[in-house]
């Protein structure tokens, strides 16, 4: 598991970036910080991920800042639960191979207090 902050996805690259990560390093989850897209279709996602068997959830950005992606490999993470708020997202879920234990993925501005 791996969480970037990519401050953007628009520059040119930095989806193949991404992809190669994903790739390279066999992940079964990464969490993808500051976007800065609005909602995103599977067609997008699965061109990052690299192909099909994935699961995903998205928090879109606000304006011009935030927004993050989970997106995890469905062979071998099962999403039981997302929730989320303006400022976090939150998958629930279980490894398979692994106890029946259900983890807890969190990405966001967590420590972000409201003035």
């Amino acid at each position: 598991m791996i969480s970037i902050n990519v401050r953007g996805m628009g520059e040119s690259g930095k989806k193949g970036w991404i992809r190669s990560i994903i790739k390279d390093e066999q992940l079964d989850v990464i969490g993808i910080q500051e976007t800065k897209s609005g909602v995103v279709d599977d067609y997008w996602i699965e061109d990052l991920w690299g192909g099909k068997g994935y699961g995903y959830c998205q928090l879109p950005a606000i304006g011009n800042s935030g927004g993050i992606i989970v997106m995890w490999d469905a062979r071998i993470f099962t999403c039981k639960e997302v929730i989320w708020d303006e400022r976090f997202i939150a998958v629930r879920g279980s490894w398979k191979g692994k106890d029946d234990e259900t983890k807890n993925v969190a990405l966001g501005k967590i420590n972000t207090l409201d003035e």
